[in-house]
């Protein structure tokens, strides 16, 4: 690791450190000075739409994005993880998901079988889906949430903490609750 680029230009954590590593500095500013075949970068934002701009930015300037799975996360062999992809500790991914471009799985997460996630999906900790569930791309899904078997959840779509989703989804909605409305 050489060093984290901001992505929102604020200057107070330029030249700081975080677990040792240094924070350069704003990424447009600096980007230029890394060859791109020389580094593989991992792309992390809680806004998916700005972390969607940055990838595409940075994938037209000839970047490669790496994936990051965690040594305690189990990832069935019939599974497919996406480029960029960080996928933290203790979260199953079970056999034919299939897991889009720069998904962040967050720690305790089950994604059972045959699950589709979209590009550019945050999925907040402890969220279970269970099978043949379909999440389409930039939507989150906050901690603990639970969606049932065979539901899809649009893009851009906001799931709140703890809710149950039984019902599909529509693009752009916000629902939290049990059940999820």
């Amino acid at each position: 690791i050489i060093g984290i680029l901001d992505v929102e230009n604020n200057k107070s954590y330029h030249g700081s450190k975080i677990r040792e590593v240094v924070v350069l500095g704003f990424y447009r500013e600096i980007i230029d000075k890394f060859e791109p075949k020389d580094y593989d970068v991992v792309l992390c934002h809680s806004d998916n739409k700005i972390k969607e701009r940055i990838y595409y930015e940075l994938k037209e300037m000839g970047y490669r994005f790496s994936k990051i799975i965690h040594p305690e996360a189990y990832i069935s062999d019939n599974a497919i993880i996406g480029e960029g992809c960080i996928i933290n500790s203790y979260v199953s991914v079970m056999p034919f998901a299939q897991i889009g471009k720069c998904v962040v799985i967050h720690s305790n997460c089950v994604i059972e079988h045959d699950c589709l996630i979209g590009d550019f999906v945050n999925i907040g900790p402890s969220v279970t889906l269970t099978g043949y569930v379909k999440v389409g791309s930039r939507s989150y899904i906050y901690t603990n949430a639970t969606v049932t078997p065979n539901i899809r959840i649009g893009e851009d779509v906001v799931v709140g903490a703890g809710s149950v989703v039984i019902n599909d989804i529509e693009n752009g909605k916000v629902v939290k609750g049990v059940p999820a409305r």
